[in-house]
This record gives C-alpha cells, sequence and structure tokens, in this order.
C-alpha cells in the first residue's frame, strides 16, 4: 500500500484556511483535534458548555481536573490543539453560535462544521451558508441503546454539506 502524501500545495493550503466549529462535544472535538493534525492553519472554536463528568468518555483531550475546575470545552480543546506544538492558531469562543458576538468570527472563517445537537444554531448555519457564500459541513451521531440494556438497537451518522446549489437542513 502507498501511504497518502500531501504535496506542498495542499500543505500550504490547509495552512491558509481558517475553519470553524461549532460545538465542541465528542463530534466537535474529535473534528478540531483531526483538523490541526491535518495540518489547518487556524481554527475557531464555538461553544458555551463547560466539560462536565458525564461527558469524559467522548469529550476528546478532556480531563478529570478539567470537569472539576468547570473549564470551557473550548478552552480544554485550545489546550491540547496548542499542545500538539503543529503551529495552529486557536480562537475559543465561549458563546452560543447565535450570539451576535460571533457574527464577526462565523463570517471570517473558510469553512465551518457544524457539530451541535442544537437545532437553533443548526438552522442558523444553514442560513448563514446560503447567505454569506460559506460551506457548512454538519454532523451528527446518534446512538440509541436497546431497551433491555443489552448493546446498542440503533447507531446512525449523517454529514450534509451545505453550499448554494445543494440541499439545505428544511429541504
Amino acid at each position: 500500500r502507498q501511504a497518502l502524501a500531501f504535496g506542498p500545495s495542499t500543505n500550504a493550503q490547509l495552512r491558509a484556511l481558517r475553519v470553524g466549529v461549532v460545538g465542541c462535544g465528542g463530534t466537535g472535538s474529535a473534528t478540531a483535534m483531526l483538523l490541526a493534525r491535518l495540518g489547518v492553519g487556524h481554527i475557531v472554536l464555538f461553544d458555551e458548555d463547560i466539560v462536565e463528568t458525564t461527558n469524559l468518555n467522548r469529550l476528546h483531550g478532556a480531563r478529570r481536573a478539567d470537569a472539576d475546575g468547570m473549564r470551557s470545552k473550548v478552552e480544554v480543546l485550545a489546550r491540547e490543539i496548542a499542545d500538539f506544538g503543529l503551529g495552529c492558531r486557536v480562537v475559543a469562543v465561549r458563546r452560543w453560535v447565535g450570539d451576535p458576538a460571533c457574527r464577526d468570527a462565523l463570517k471570517s472563517c473558510d469553512v465551518i462544521f457544524g457539530c451541535t445537537d442544537d437545532n437553533d444554531g443548526r438552522l442558523l448555519l444553514n442560513r448563514l451558508a446560503y447567505f454569506y457564500l460559506i460551506p457548512v459541513i454538519d454532523m451528527g451521531l446518534a446512538i440509541e441503546p436497546h431497551p433491555a440494556g443489552r448493546g446498542v438497537r440503533e447507531l446512525s451518522g449523517r454529514a450534509t454539506v451545505l453550499a448554494p446549489g445543494g440541499p439545505c437542513l428544511l429541504c
């Protein structure tokens, strides 16, 4: 097998990107970590929540001390990405994505990953994609445990690319 290798042109393009990640829980934290490791140069994290012990099992980079210290999810992710030492610049926005204070940061992104379980936030990103012509990749996971407590009844995932000419979340 031949390993996938990015050429100098691809590396420069990734380094030049400004990528937003809305929602920094299980899906968003994994996405942000992978983007940094891929070589994205600038990541903007949006989430108003704090780390809780109940989400330590899925929040990449979070520790018990983060939950005990009531640290924000964006603060924890920013710390972890900085610790990689890869030169990725991170802006942590500890606000709900619909807060007017987020607008300029959102509009400055080249692409946005929507990783929120908040329908109001998801619909705001839907409008943003079409109004400002910023591609949004909306992702979601659903895990339904078996009613008898044995295993998983259903496990599903979804990724929807929101861009002019394509379907929207309401279509």
